[in-house]
Parts: structure tokens; sequence; C-alpha cells
């Protein structure tokens, strides 16, 4: 009786061992199946988002390349609605700059202060951004009269009453999104045309 007894025990022991064995095979099966799946998500699709990403930020921060769609839903008639103003311009050109706002609706003016030197900002980049987000910003906000976009060493002043004489139409007409890529978009990558809207337009 004793031997079965202890055969029966070592059995049990054997058994448990193996048990034991398969349970730790299966947990590092485990944490090499999700190594392996975090460094796949690391290398690839990681990278693949970001690369999506980037592409989006940069047809949206393009002045000639936006999609106007993405900010013509935050139109609105008065300027008191700051929300709709600040989602405006967090969508134009110059977006990723940290920036704040004062927003006057006594005065029908806005002000954009961007945390940065213009200076800083390729000449060319800079003015088609001030061209189009002006533009943008006077179509988009009907009660806006005045812009103030001021940098850390210049502020730049643009009027309706100058863009309109400018474009020599009612502002309104630019919700067309066909009418603002040729009245508007087209136009920005000529150096004569910006240079002119610069002085013309724009008080410094």
């Amino acid at each position: 009786m004793n031997i079965h007894y202890n055969i029966v025990g070592v059995k049990l022991k054997i058994w448990g061992i193996s048990n034991m064995k398969k349970a730790k095979f299966v947990i590092i099966i485990s944490i090499i199946a999700v190594i392996l799946g975090m460094t796949f998500f690391q290398l690839y699709l990681i990278p693949k988002f970001s690369d999506d990403n980037l592409e989006n930020v940069t047809n949206d921060t393009d002045a000639i390349t936006q999609d106007f769609n993405n900010v013509l839903i935050y139109k609105t008639k008065y300027m008191g609605n700051n929300s709709n103003i600040i989602n405006i311009n967090n969508n134009l050109p110059l977006s990723n700059i940290k920036k704040s706002f004062s927003i006057h609706p006594e005065t029908f003016a806005v002000e954009i202060n961007y945390d940065v030197k213009a200076s800083s900002i390729e000449q060319k980049k800079l003015e088609q951004a001030i061209i189009y987000n002006a533009t943008v910003n006077f179509v988009l906000v009907g009660n806006l009269e005045s812009l103030n976009l001021n940098f850390n060493d210049i502020t730049y002043t643009i009027s309706r009453s100058s863009l309109k004489n400018w474009y020599g139409v009612n502002l309104s007409s630019f919700e067309n999104i066909d009418k603002l890529k040729k009245g508007v978009q087209s136009k920005l990558s000529n150096k004569t045309y910006l240079d002119k809207f610069m002085e013309e337009v724009v008080q410094k």
C-alpha cells in the first residue's frame, strides 16, 4: 500500500511540475507576443498615423491649398461668439504658433497675439498667411471690422473696408469655395501680388 501511495504521489508531483512548466511556457509566449505587438505598433503603426496626420496638417495650414470647408462650419454673424473666432484661427495657417486672442465686440475688433517674431517666419509664407487669414476672418465673421495680427516684433492691421476695396466685391461672396480659390488662393503664389497687397491693404 505504501508503495502504491508513493507511486501516486510521485505521479502527482510530476504532473504538478509539468503543469507549472506549461504555465510558465504560456506566460513566456504571452510576454513575447505582447513585446512583438508593441514593437509592431511602435515601428509601423505610429509612424504611419504620424505621416498621415502630418500630411493633413500641411494641407490645412498652407494658405494656397487649405480646404475652406474646414473653417466654413465656424461662420458666425456676430463676433461676440468667441469660440467660433478662436476655432477659425486654430484651423488656419500659423495655427501651429502659440497665440492668444483679444476680442473687442464694442469696437468690432479682434487681436491675435502670436508668441513669435514675424521675422522668424519665411516672408512669403507669412504674407500668404496674413492675406488668407485676414480674408477668411472677414468672410466668416459678419460684423468684424478690424483685425490686428500682433507678433513680438511687429503688428499687422487689416480693416474690412480696405479688404473690400482690394477685392472689389462683397466679401461674403467668398463663402463660395470656388470663388475663394479663384479670387484669393490662386493668387497667393504671385510675389508681385503679395507685395502689392501688403503695401496697399495692410497697415504696419
